[in-house]
């Protein structure tokens, strides 16, 4: 039953995404620090009053991109009975901010309790060359997987089902089967098995080769793997008549009658076929039936056993599942000060980075939007040379590595600005000539070159 019940979630995620959320953004980060930020998704009525524009569809150009090619029952129509467009509906809002951090909350996936919920986190930093201004840009929706607390969620879920699984067929079986060999089973291997497919979904969220991913080539090799570990304990694929036959034989092994003689393949089927079988009114579950009797009388509610479960489950398998969410489409953009030299995005033109992503990869660690750009200061460099002479990407990136690497010389810039002048460089100069420092000659004549300063 575990492996029907694994199966039905793998083919889940492979088929989703028959309706889309989108969220779409367009941030602009200022010399100052300060943001501007175009948002285009849904908003409830306390996120729409932290804005100070809001409007109903997409009236901001700059967050219109393509392809627009989901429409759903999410989509209302139009007038003429048509689907509308999707960039139609939802919430834009827009507004100038501080910083990144001040912009206000407008993504956020509830989690049980005691879990930290998931929402965007943003970090912005500025950091100050002399004559060259570094910005940093970090924005990162969160999930709220520790690895290490994976085991216990998993031990904690399995205390908590497997009872009522047990006692379920104890209930519904007795007096003439014992089914008390079905306990161990699930606690031994059926637990095992399902860490060993907890360990591979982490290993393929890692590496990108979830069942969902467009490359064909990754996700055989993701399927192969699970084929590999299904086959362990016995399950060769998951056709339906697999699947059924690995029941059956599972049924026999550890159900037998109170006599001990084995069930009959004919019980055995039956057995399967009742358990799998889709609850309906016109033809009620007998085991669903009396598994809700049980929930009920000992958790008051289905809803309250749910809400247990969730509390288990989503530790192992995160909030942005497609067991517990729609499929959400991010698409985020992002202009810099200055020219982007690193960033995990598309980088689209000088100074603009894109991110287009599914919620999905925020599991376990979180998705990371990060951004980094070079600005030259002008105004620095003028005030102290009269001219500009780093005005590259590429010299503005070889003036941060020095720096970098000898600190303090960092300062001497900065003092160089302080009293707009060149002699706290030239003493620098004279004191690397002293110490004959091959390296750091070789260094200071890489910062001299730089700035365009005669090194003797």
């Amino acid at each position: 039953m575990s492996s029907r019940i694994s199966a039905c979630l793998w083919l889940i995620v492979v088929s989703c995404g028959c309706s889309v959320e989108h969220f779409r953004a367009e941030t602009e980060l200022f010399p100052d620090g300060s943001v501007d930020r175009s948002i285009w998704q849904p908003l409830d009525e306390q996120q729409r009053k932290r804005w100070p524009e809001v409007r109903d569809g997409i009236s901001d150009e700059r967050l219109q991109s393509e392809p627009w090619d989901v429409f759903d029952i999410h989509h209302p129509k139009q007038k003429d009975g048509k689907p509308n467009h999707p960039k139609n509906s939802g919430w834009s809002a827009r507004g100038r901010f501080g910083s990144g951090e001040e912009i206000p909350e407008h993504y956020r996936v509830e989690a049980p309790p005691g879990l930290p919920s998931s929402t965007l986190k943003r970090k912005s930093e500025r950091e100050d060359f002399a004559f060259v201004t570094e910005h940093r840009w970090e924005e990162t929706l969160t999930d709220c997987v520790k690895l290490e607390e994976i085991p216990f969620a998993r031990r904690e879920l399995i205390d908590f089902v497997v009872p009522i699984v047990v006692e379920t067929l104890r209930q519904e079986l007795s007096p003439d089967y014992d089914v008390s060999a079905v306990e161990p089973w699930l606690r031994d291997e059926g637990a095992t098995w399902l860490d060993e497919l907890i360990s591979l979904w982490i290993d393929l969220s890692l590496r990108h080769e979830q069942p969902w991913i467009q490359d064909n080539g990754r996700k055989s090799q993701g399927e192969q793997r699970l084929k590999a570990i299904n086959a362990r304990h016995g399950l060769k694929d998951t056709t339906d008549e697999t699947l059924e036959q690995f029941g059956q034989d599972k049924a026999k092994q550890l159900i037998r009658k109170k006599d001990g003689t084995p069930i009959t393949d004919e019980f055995a089927a039956e057995l399967v076929r009742e358990l799998l079988k889709p609850d309906s009114k016109k033809s009620p579950n007998r085991f669903h039936q009396r598994g809700k009797k049980l929930i009920t009388d000992k958790y008051s509610s289905d809803e309250i056993f749910q809400k247990q479960v969730q509390a288990r489950l989503v530790p192992i398998i995160g909030l942005h599942s497609p067991f517990q969410l729609l499929p959400q489409d991010f698409d985020y953009r992002l202009t810099m000060p200055g020219d982007v030299f690193e960033s995990n995005g598309e980088i689209v033109s000088e100074n603009r980075v894109r991110w287009r992503f599914n919620a999905y990869e925020a599991y376990p660690f979180g998705y990371s939007m990060r951004c980094r750009s070079l600005q030259p200061n002008d105004a620095n460099q003028r005030v102290v040379f009269k001219n500009v002479p780093i005005k590259t990407s590429n010299d503005c990136q070889r003036l941060v590595r020095l720096l970098r690497s000898k600190s303090e010389w960092r300062d001497v810039l900065l003092k160089c600005v302080e009293e707009k002048s060149q002699q706290p460089l030239l003493d620098l100069r004279t004191k690397v000539l002293r110490r004959n420092d091959f390296p750091e000659r070789l260094k200071f004549d890489d910062l001299a070159e730089l700035l365009r300063i005669e090194a003797k």
